[in-house]
């Protein structure tokens, strides 16, 4: 089930809660100082404020056959997709969210675990990553104008960069970089330390496309995580970060590329606890 939800004023207050697939988050507007700490724990949920009311705001309702794997939104807001399996197919759904109504319904055609969905940052593309193989389509016309291939088994997170030059995408324990100009994959791709395509994570290129980091973790219990900094261009390590008990789970570049966070579960003797690192 895909809900959107059109919001007439402003959404969440500060401190406020908001309930995701059966667990309470909090969610609070917080300024990163100038020197930042480490890591920076989220708080329990046991201890988070009563439940404040949501405002009010439309909600348009849309279904698949079953669980929905991702959702993305165009870089305007205009159109929403969602993929997942419908019927005897995968298939990906593109709706306008100006006018409610579908855009475009594609055959992704692959019923596999992928999880991979993405807009390009000029909006004209949309990525998902089916099995061994990665696709772009047009979202004017519908139609898949490049597939990526690759000898692995399966496909995992994928990346544009600011200005649709490059696009990146997890393929087995690699990460791959190919000009969107060119019909050739570049040679320079880069063989990274994971064990398996599920442990990275995130694909985030800085905001001037010169460093692209994957993050992840290196272990079957979501622990010791561990980003890489690449060179998107040359295919080079340029840094290393690793945490020895935080899971990456998630992150990206700040608007000014000045600062990379990541978001991860730290074990405890009473349940993972949320943990941002900087």
């Amino acid at each position: 089930m895909i809900l959107l939800f059109a919001v007439d004023a402003a959404w969440a207050q500060r401190g406020s809660m908001m309930r995701r697939a059966g667990r309470k988050t909090r969610t609070a507007n917080t300024e990163i100082p100038k020197k930042h700490k480490k890591s920076k724990s989220l708080p329990a949920a046991e201890t988070a404020p009563k439940e404040k009311e949501v405002q009010k705001g439309s909600i348009t309702q849309y279904t698949f056959t079953d669980d929905v794997k991702a959702v993305a939104f165009s870089p305007n807001g205009r159109f929403a997709a969602a993929r997942g399996p419908d019927g005897e197919t995968e298939r990906i759904k593109i709706w306008d969210t100006r006018e409610r109504v579908m855009h475009h319904v594609i055959e992704a055609g692959y019923s596999g675990t992928a999880e991979t969905l993405a807009f390009s940052p000029d909006g004209d593309t949309i990525a998902s990553g089916d099995g061994s193989d990665v696709s772009l389509w047009d979202l004017e016309t519908g139609e898949r104008w490049r597939r990526f291939e690759d000898e692995s088994p399966s496909s995992g997170p994928v990346a544009f960069d600011p200005k649709t030059k490059y696009f990146a995408a997890v393929m087995g324990t690699r990460v791959l970089v190919w000009p969107l100009e060119q019909k050739r994959r570049k040679e320079e791709n880069v063989s990274l330390t994971w064990p398996d395509s599920s442990q990275i994570r995130a694909l985030s290129f800085s905001p001037d496309g010169r460093k692209l980091a994957a993050i992840g973790f290196r272990s079957p219990e979501r622990t010791r995580g561990q980003i890489e900094i690449l060179d998107p261009v040359k295919g080079t390590i340029l840094k290393t970060l690793q945490d020895a008990e935080v899971g990456f789970l998630c992150g990206g570049f700040s608007r000014n590329g000045r600062v990379l966070v990541a978001a991860g579960l730290r074990p405890t003797p009473d349940g993972p606890r949320a943990e941002l690192v900087f």
